[in-house]
């Protein structure tokens, strides 16, 4: 019994350590995709994502902003963009609120919607450094013949404590992911 336990601590702290690992190994130097997708859920992924994205790059971007909350809507997203025509424009014509995932799995569902409706081929996703694998792992599944290039946010402004628990969790929920996705 004392050696199953050993071997289950083991593997998770394998795991973990490999996972850790892992989330460094994102490069952000790949051109990206017309086509953004931004996962809500982690501090300031919607205004590091406009800021870098749309206001200050002239490429014409479509934005889907994923998992949204009830009261999120585009008079929102207004206050973080310069008050111009040209971004009021761009808020109306580019910036797609979608507001009924709730977690992950129901990202890459919505998601798969928004791109069938506007036949696109490809997309760009955003998410913080520690959830982008778990993330991929979800929209590879069902964004099977799109192709995803993963652009991470980092963030420096918690304690490493914090940042340590915040990672271990989410390597737990990146273990379920794949063992449902295996399963499946």
């Amino acid at each position: 019994m004392l050696f199953i336990l050993f071997l289950i601590i083991s593997f998770i702290f394998f795991d973990f350590t490999r996972f850790y690992k892992k989330i460094f190994l994102f490069q952000n130097n790949v051109n990206p995709s017309n086509n953004l997708v931004v996962l809500t859920g982690g501090t300031n992924r919607i205004k590091q994502t406009l800021k870098l994205f749309v206001i200050e790059n002239s490429k014409q971007y479509n934005l889907l902003i994923s998992g949204a909350g009830k009261g999120f809507n585009k008079k929102i997203v207004s206050t973080f963009l310069p008050k111009t025509d040209f971004y009021k424009k761009k808020l109306n014509c580019c910036i797609f609120i979608e507001n009924k995932s709730k977690n992950t799995i129901s990202n890459a569902t919505e998601t798969y919607k928004w791109v069938r409706k506007n036949n696109f081929k490809s997309i760009t996703l955003i998410t913080s450094d520690y959830h982008m694998q778990r993330a991929l792992v979800e929209f590879k599944k069902i964004l099977i013949d799109i192709k995803i290039t993963p652009f991470v946010l980092k963030y420096n402004d918690e304690s490493l404590t914090k940042k340590i628990k915040k990672i271990f969790f989410e390597n737990l929920k990146f273990i379920v992911s794949r063992i449902r996705i295996n399963l499946i």
